[in-house]
C-alpha cells in the first residue's frame, strides 16, 4: 500500500456490535486494497470497539472518544483521514461487492471532485437513485454511502454542519452540487447496500426542516427555486405528453 491510501473509508460508530462486522467484512473482502478505515467510535458501551480490534489489520484505525453525533464524528474522521478521496459507511450498511473500489478506482483518476453513483436498499431491493440534477436534489438526497469527496472538497467549502442532527450530508451535497467551481461525475454503479432504518429515517431532523427555506435560498439559483416553488417541472412534462399524444 503506498504512505497516502487512495481511498480513507469513515464509519461513524455508536453501540453497533450487530452490524460492524458486516460492515468491515465488505470492505476487507475487497480486491481493490489501496485504502485505510477509521472507526470513530463515540464511547460505546456494548463491545464495538472490541470487535473491530478483533480484525486485526493494520489499515483499520479505530478512535474512541465522546462526540456530539454522527455528523461530528464524520467531521473528526476527515481530520485524521489520510487518504486523497474520502468515503463515508454507515455502520449498517456495506459494500455492494468485492469488486466495488476496484470498478469505481477508474473514475477516481479523473479531474474530478467528487463521484457518485447508486445505493441498493437493504430491504427492498430497490436501487436508488440515478444521475441527480439541481431539481431533484431539491427532491431527494444522493446517499453519502453512495459519494466519493477529494478531502480537500472539505478543506474548500467546510465540513458538515452539525447543527442538523441528520440531515446534515443533504446540506453538504447541495453545497457542493451548486459550487461551479467543483466537479463532479455520476457513475452507474451501486455502491453500498443502505440500509432503510438507518438513523435519518427515525431521527427527523427538526433544525434542517425550520431552516429549509434559508437552506434552499443559500445555495439553489433563483430560477431553479422558482421551478421547483411553483412544480414547472412536472408541468413541462405534463404538457410535454400532451404534445407527444397528438
Amino acid at each position: 500500500m503506498r504512505d497516502i491510501p487512495k481511498i480513507s473509508i469513515i464509519i461513524p460508530t455508536f453501540n453497533a456490535s450487530k452490524t460492524l462486522s458486516d460492515a468491515l467484512e465488505s470492505i476487507l473482502g475487497q480486491s481493490f486494497t489501496d485504502y485505510e478505515v477509521l472507526i470513530m467510535d463515540g464511547l460505546s458501551s456494548d463491545n464495538t470497539v472490541e470487535q473491530a480490534r478483533s480484525f486485526q489489520d493494520a489499515r483499520i484505525r479505530i478512535v474512541s472518544e465522546k462526540d456530539a453525533g454522527i455528523y461530528d464524528a464524520m467531521n473528526k474522521g476527515i481530520q485524521l483521514a489520510h487518504g486523497e478521496w474520502l468515503y463515508f459507511l454507515g455502520c449498517d450498511d456495506k459494500l455492494f461487492d468485492k469488486e466495488t473500489f476496484q470498478e469505481i478506482a477508474p473514475s477516481l483518476e479523473s479531474d474530478c471532485d467528487v463521484v457518485y453513483g447508486n445505493v441498493s436498499f437493504l430491504i427492498s431491493g430497490r436501487t436508488y437513485d440515478g444521475k441527480f440534477s439541481r431539481l431533484k436534489l431539491l427532491r431527494s438526497n444522493i446517499c453519502h454511502q453512495a459519494i466519493f469527496t477529494r478531502k480537500s472538497v472539505f478543506q474548500r467549502i467546510g465540513v458538515f454542519n452539525t447543527e442538523y442532527k441528520g440531515l446534515a450530508d443533504w446540506h453538504f451535497n447541495m453545497r457542493w452540487f451548486n459550487n461551479k467551481a467543483i466537479k463532479f461525475k455520476y457513475v452507474p454503479q451501486i455502491i453500498a447496500y443502505y440500509s432503510e432504518d438507518g438513523y435519518s429515517f427515525s431521527n427527523p431532523d427538526l433544525v434542517f426542516r425550520e431552516q429549509w427555506p434559508k437552506i434552499v435560498q443559500q445555495n439553489f439559483p433563483t430560477v431553479i427555486r422558482i421551478i421547483h416553488r411553483f412544480d414547472l417541472y412536472r408541468i413541462m412534462r405534463y404538457v410535454k405528453r400532451l404534445l407527444n399524444h397528438d
